[in-house]
Parts: C-alpha cells; structure tokens; sequence
C-alpha cells in the first residue's frame, strides 16, 4: 500500500469543513484546535520533521464534532471554500488524547494540500512511517 493509498482509505477519519472569519480571530481560535496540515508545522519541531516551515493567516486543527457548532456558533464562522479555517471535525478523539495531532495525522492532512510542497513532505513522511512500521511488523525472519 503506498502513501496515497493509505491517505484514501483513512479519508473517513474526519469531516472537513472550511470556514472565513476575520483574520484576528484565527489566533483567538487556535487554543481550541489540535492543529495539524500546514498550521501543524507552526510548531518548530512539527516543522522540522517535515522539513517546512509554517506560515500565517489560517488556522487547521481537529475539533470534537459536539465542539464544533459551538465554535462555529461562537466565531461567526461563515461557510467558505478558500475559507482560512479548516475543521477536521471527529467523532472518536481517542487517537487525540495525549493533546497533541498524531504526526501521522498531519502527514494524511499534508497530503490532501493543495500546495505541491506541503503535500510533497506528507507524503514523504507517511511513506517512511508506513515504510518502518512494515519493516518492524512483517520483515522478520
């Protein structure tokens, strides 16, 4: 299985959503997103596994789905394709309990970027993960 491969059959792991509100709430909304994609790699360490850097003006992150329409509801969030909020909305937060996006998380949501280099450095890192994980559950003699 390749990394594309296992970016499709993990594409139920969330209900994306894409919203616009104005550029000084997305600071004021990131404490209430596990962050991951590119607003994952704002974080220096993320950053470097990835070999990015992060940028600004949007804001990506996982949000329980019972949390959601409360910060929809609470941030005037208008529905937007190229909107600079991107909900991952879940309904099973065990894999997000430590309070951290699992690397591999940001990996699948780096490759469904549009941006060529983002979705590069996704792959990149699911296929090495996906690669050793392999390496150390099936290549044993």
């Amino acid at each position: 299985m390749s990394a594309t491969e296992l970016t499709a059959a993990v594409s139920t792991k969330d209900r994306t959503e894409r919203y616009r509100i104005a550029t000084s709430g997305v600071e004021r909304i990131k404490p209430h997103l596990l962050g991951t994609g590119a607003a994952a790699l704002n974080d220096p360490q993320v950053a470097r596994h990835f070999k990015l850097a992060g940028g600004g003006g949007t804001v990506e992150g996982y949000i329980e789905a019972g949390e959601a329409s409360r910060l929809i509801d609470a941030y005037s969030m208008v529905p937007d394709p190229g909107g600079n909020v991107v909900l991952h909305i879940v309904k099973l937060t065990v894999p997000f309990k430590a309070g951290k996006t699992p690397t591999v998380a940001v990996a699948v949501d780096l490759m469904n970027s549009l941006a060529t280099r983002e979705r590069n450095a996704g792959e990149q890192v699911l296929t090495k993960t996906f690669e050793n994980w392999k390496g150390q559950n099936f290549d044993r003699a």
